[in-house]
């Protein structure tokens, strides 16, 4: 018995393996989206409202199938490789930051509090690291002493 082909069918191609990248995964083609089985602007605004809750709720339960499958898959993982628990939750852990933030703030390690100021201007202060300010070494130089610069306990 013979097949007869029409001039509607295409003829049958062997099917191809594509070659697999070297991370395991099929290369995303350059694909439009799809094109929606229904025209939604044929659609009543109360069948939209209507169909806007189910269409998240449907979303919604698949990404939990999803989920669950991942966990499974990552338990099972777990099991062949005999990776305990405790090292796989630390592992899956978000890391804390290593480095300072890049965003200009300061973390204030950096910052020491001064314990002297200017006796005559209160705004000038001065935390005896550095350089002497210049009210400092005129304050010396006209007789006056160290103690008189410090900040009192308390005072801001």
């Amino acid at each position: 018995m013979t097949t007869v082909q029409t001039a509607t069918q295409a003829p049958a191609q062997k099917d191809k393996p594509t070659p697999t990248p070297a991370n395991g995964h099929a290369a995303a083609e350059n694909k439009p989206p799809p094109v929606l089985p229904v025209d939604l602007s044929t659609l009543s605004d109360a069948v939209l409202d209507a169909l806007l809750p189910a269409v998240e709720r449907e979303i919604e339960t698949r990404r939990a199938q999803k989920e669950a499958a991942l966990v499974a898959y990552v338990r099972e993982t777990a099991a062949i490789l005999r990776i305990p628990d405790a090292r796989l939750i630390a592992a899956l852990r978000p890391k804390p930051a290593s480095r300072p933030s890049t965003s200009g703030t300061r973390d204030r390690r950096h910052e020491v509090r001064p314990l002297l100021w200017n006796p005559l201007d209160h705004s000038q202060r001065w935390s005896k690291r550095g350089a002497k300010p210049q009210w400092y070494v005129d304050h010396l130089a006209g007789g006056g002493t160290e103690d008189e610069c410090r900040i009192p306990e308390g005072a801001s």
